[in-house]
């Protein structure tokens, strides 16, 4: 866990190390939005009633423009996910919330115009921070740590990042908005069975930033 957490730092700190563009200012900046998310389970792992649940995610980032038109983006970000199961009488969901960094490499289609949409994609790894279960049945409510019912789950998840977003600068500050999928590419399952779960999500994000630097 430790060398993980020490490599996604060395990747941040090597990003705010590269040459900016003359003339070009970097962004610091703060987003946040709704993200939708389910597991993808091979045949070994199938997951019954496997459906969409949605929660919340937000965080920080940091832009620096290493040329015209591309910028690397890295992120530090908190998400929930997991999946929504049902059957005929119970409703039930397992939350899995992340602290996420994601490295972005983006390319500005429009740099410097009153709209600039841009493309993206990086790797991603994140560290779980908390794993619950829940249920209802219409008239009681539980909710368990996932260590109560015996779920293991990895403390860390690997995944590809791919999207699209805007920006519109307003003055001294820039809105920013993306839509991205988070494609899982580690298996999550720690109890030692066969086959593997993988996470999957949407996120829809919108923020702002400011210019910092010269």
């Amino acid at each position: 866990m430790k060398q993980l957490f020490r490599g996604a730092l060395a990747l941040v700190v090597l990003v705010f190390g590269l040459p900016a563009v003359a003339g070009a200012q970097s962004l610091v900046g703060a987003k946040g939005g709704l993200v939708v998310a389910n597991l993808h389970a091979s045949a070994e792992q199938e997951i019954e009633g496997n459906d969409w649940r949605t929660g919340a995610g937000f965080g920080l980032f940091f832009r620096a423009m290493v040329a015209p038109s591309v910028s690397v983006q890295p992120e530090v970000m908190y998400m929930k996910k997991g999946f929504k199961g049902n059957d005929t009488e119970i409703e039930g969901k397992l939350g899995l919330s992340y602290i996420q960094v994601p490295v972005l490499l983006q390319y500005h289609l429009m740099p410097g115009e009153s709209f600039s949409p841009r493309i993206f994609a990086g790797p991603a790894i994140a560290f779980e921070t908390g794993c619950k279960i829940s249920g209802s049945d219409g008239s009681v409510d539980v909710e368990f740590d996932c260590e109560e019912v015996d779920i293991a789950t990895k403390s860390a998840d690997f995944s590809a990042v791919f999207g699209v977003g805007a920006d519109i600068p307003m003055g001294g500050f820039t809105i920013t908005g993306d839509a991205r999928y988070d494609l899982g590419l580690s298996n999550i399952d720690d109890s030692g069975s066969d086959g593997s779960v993988k996470n999957r999500a949407w996120g829809f994000f919108l923020g702002a930033a400011i210019p910092v630097g010269s």
